[in-house]
């Protein structure tokens, strides 16, 4: 089976943030909201990729 590398990097920072909140689901998402309220301005919803992804399309056609 092959391995990923970034997967791999990806599993083990998971571990550490579960064991970082005693395997507890609540503090983890208590930690999570903490995060967000934090960097919620660096976040960017799916529907913002999407239309940013469609006007990047829409702009290589224009050019061509």
């Amino acid at each position: 089976m092959w391995n990923d590398p970034i997967v791999e990097e990806v599993r083990r920072a998971r571990e550490k943030i579960l064991e970082e909140c005693g395997f507890d689901l609540r503090k983890l998402m208590e930690r999570l909201q903490a995060e967000h309220r934090h960097y919620g301005d660096r976040l960017v919803s799916p529907d913002e990729v999407r239309l940013r992804r469609r006007k990047r399309e829409s702009e290589t056609a224009n050019e061509a």
